[in-house]
């Protein structure tokens, strides 16, 4: 799996507009902030719940500007385990496959030596930045409530 460098700057507690936006077009606020943090937040517990699964893997985000421009998605929860190995891994894998997104790992992270990096990836195109899709979206959050 690619991993990113290290060298890369991270903002902290910043979140990509085009995560925020997924996560409102999937979730909604939940009654909470429609700021990026909580927004992503509410989604992660979400599909946890969806799964049976706390959001152990949500801590330490931010965000990180790729040469091609685009922002990339970053957490950096504690482990212990190697990533292929860490319950957070996989929890943040179905995140990332609920959301349509790609995700990939690197240790460790560079907010402490017991972190690991978990970055996501938009989809080529970014289709959650369309009207029709972000509507379609809902509606399909909407049916996995009933």
């Amino acid at each position: 799996m690619k991993t990113m460098s290290k060298s890369v700057e991270i903002v902290e507690r910043s979140i990509p507009a085009w995560m925020r936006k997924c996560c409102l077009a999937r979730f909604g606020t939940g009654g909470l902030t429609s700021q990026g943090y909580w927004v992503v937040q509410h989604a992660a517990q979400q599909v946890a719940e969806i799964h049976g699964e706390d959001r152990m893997w949500y801590d330490h985000v931010g965000k990180a500007l790729l040469p091609n421009g685009q922002w990339a998605f970053i957490s950096e929860p504690y482990t212990d385990d190697r990533p292929e190995a860490c319950p957070r891994w996989r929890q943040f894998v179905k995140f990332a496959a609920v959301m349509g997104l790609r995700p990939e790992w690197s240790a460790p992270g560079s907010h402490h030596p017991n972190t690991v990096r978990f970055t996501l990836y938009p989809p080529d195109g970014h289709p959650f930045l369309h009207i029709e899709w972000l509507k379609s979206e809902r509606a399909k959050c909407k049916n996995l409530n009933n």
